[in-house]
């Protein structure tokens, strides 16, 4: 709960005590053991502490290897995942690509190729190629994460409002400004009407139409929804 509130000083302790807890009543051989260290990972890479995220991705991962030996089976596949965007967020591109395609095998095997599961993988891949301005490929991840979700989720569910939020982020940042407002517009609208006007999603996106303004010199507009972003993340 603290970690999804943005509380990562406070949800630090508490994965430190899970992991303690897990080592007595799982041992290594246990799902659980490898997964708590993933999610400790994970909370470690949101602070920017990559480096010690390094360290609890290949400890997650490792104990799935040679303790777990589960090779396929889709928890593997978001332990990947969780490593592949640390692998991203650190530049560390065709690292990224390599063990995000992986998951996706996994998850393609067990549940095939239209089941949503493979929606996030999907969109990740995209962002990878966002980041290597590869924006045809980008494109093309993004599109077929949001069919999938929107088969499955709906147009108002929040994870299709991801899949909105990329696909505005994508156009901004090929200077496709009147493509990207609506995108950013459904996205807000369906952040708004599920998350709130107080989460981190809904200021991350009034942030994102923050600097599309500002791309279109619409200063102005540009100041206001920064603002109301900032006042979102200081409550």
């Amino acid at each position: 709960l603290y970690r999804e509130q943005g509380r990562y000083r406070e949800a630090e302790p508490f994965y430190k005590l899970t992991i303690e807890s897990a080592k007595v009543n799982f041992g290594p051989n246990r799902p659980e053991t490898a997964v708590i260290h993933n999610n400790f990972a994970a909370c470690l890479r949101e602070m920017g502490r990559f480096d010690e995220a390094e360290s609890e991705y290949k400890t997650s991962i490792d104990l799935w290897q040679n303790k777990v030996k589960q090779p396929d089976s889709t928890q593997y596949a978001k332990l990947l995942a969780g490593y592949a965007k640390l692998k991203c967020e650190r530049g560390d591109y065709q690292e990224s690509l390599k063990l995000y395609n992986q998951a996706l095998g996994i998850v393609q095997k067990n549940m095939g190729k239209n089941d949503v599961q493979n929606a996030y993988l999907l969109a990740n891949i995209g962002r990878v190629y966002l980041d290597t301005r590869d924006m045809d490929k980008a494109a093309e991840y993004y599109k077929a994460a949001e069919k999938l979700d929107l088969a499955a989720l709906g147009s108002d569910h929040p994870d299709t409002a991801c899949d909105y939020n990329n696909l505005a982020s994508l156009d901004r940042e090929q200077g496709k400004y009147p493509e990207s407002e609506p995108y950013f517009a459904k996205t807000l609208k369906v952040r708004l009407a599920k998350l709130g006007p107080n989460h981190r999603l809904t200021a991350k996106t009034l942030m994102g139409m923050a600097e599309l303004k500002r791309l279109q010199k619409d200063y102005a507009a540009a100041q206001k929804l920064a603002l109301q972003a900032l006042a979102i993340q200081k409550k």
